[in-house]
């Protein structure tokens, strides 16, 4: 986990991130596996001005994110995804070990958190589209 400005995030990012200067970046490096074969790579990015207190108690544990952001006021109220097919990145293909099939697609899942009115975490994710397929449940609450 790293601290860093608005001006080191992609356009993808920047677009949902509007009031902040800094932001927390968590880039997960370790991919999960699917019998032993690397399918996911992840970065989270999320509001500096949220956990900036306790930085340092955040940056030296491992601390579920949602249960600390229940603890500090900020519930997880909504989730928004977007789900779509596209082509890896160079990086994501090192990663993902894509570099013996360059038309290889992935599947992107783009996540936005709130906290009733403030967002409080954006995830992008990229999963190899060619180990299993995805299922989505989705419960609607009246």
């Amino acid at each position: 986990m790293e601290l860093i400005s608005r001006d080191q995030i992609n356009d993808e990012v920047k677009q949902y991130i509007v009031n902040q200067d800094e932001l927390l970046y968590i880039h997960h490096y370790h991919l999960q596996l699917v019998d032993n074969i690397p399918h996911a790579l992840a970065d989270t990015y999320i509001p500096y001005s949220l956990f900036k207190d306790i930085f340092p108690v955040l940056r030296d544990s491992a601390i579920d994110l949602y249960v600390l952001m229940e603890k500090l006021g900020y519930p997880v109220t909504q989730k928004e995804e977007r789900l779509y097919v596209d082509m890896p990145t160079p990086k994501e293909q090192k990663f993902l070990e894509l570099l013996h099939n360059k038309q290889q697609q992935v599947v992107r899942l783009d996540c936005r958190v709130w906290s009733n009115s403030t967002l409080v975490e954006i995830c992008i994710l990229c999963d190899r589209g060619d180990l299993y397929e995805f299922n989505y449940n989705v419960s609607m609450n009246s």
